[in-house]
């Protein structure tokens, strides 16, 4: 398993991409096209009918994309599986220095959160 490291790290890009993330061929980036191989076969063979994009970036680069069910742009509800992903971001944010604690309150970063509409 692979763990989340930052920029001053490993050499990534530091700036979301607008439209596109910029895309690597697998062997710059270091992954073993074999293993994920098998990460891809395991899926097939499990996900039966479900719908799933699953992306791989690795150094800020986008090394692999495969869906089912779902094309490239369309959106579809994560559930659960966002907690991961945030839980991510938040400990990278902290570590940069950009949210101080856990503990902090989410308004204080993004008060927009609160203009919920009325119905």
């Amino acid at each position: 398993m692979s763990s989340v490291q930052n920029c001053d790290q490993v050499p990534c890009i530091k700036d979301f991409p607008k439209e596109k993330w910029p895309r690597k061929p697998t062997e710059e980036l270091g992954i073993d096209k074999s293993k994920l191989q098998l990460a891809i076969d395991w899926l097939k063979g499990n996900a039966g009918e479900k719908r799933y994009r699953l992306v791989v970036i690795r150094h800020g680069y986008l090394a692999v994309e495969w869906n089912q069910g779902v094309g490239p742009n369309e959106r579809f509800d994560m559930f659960s599986a966002a907690k991961s992903l945030y839980s991510s971001i938040l400990g990278i944010a902290i570590e940069e220095g950009k949210i101080s604690s856990v503990d902090d309150n989410v308004v204080d970063y993004y008060p927009e959160m609160m203009d919920v509409h009325e119905g």
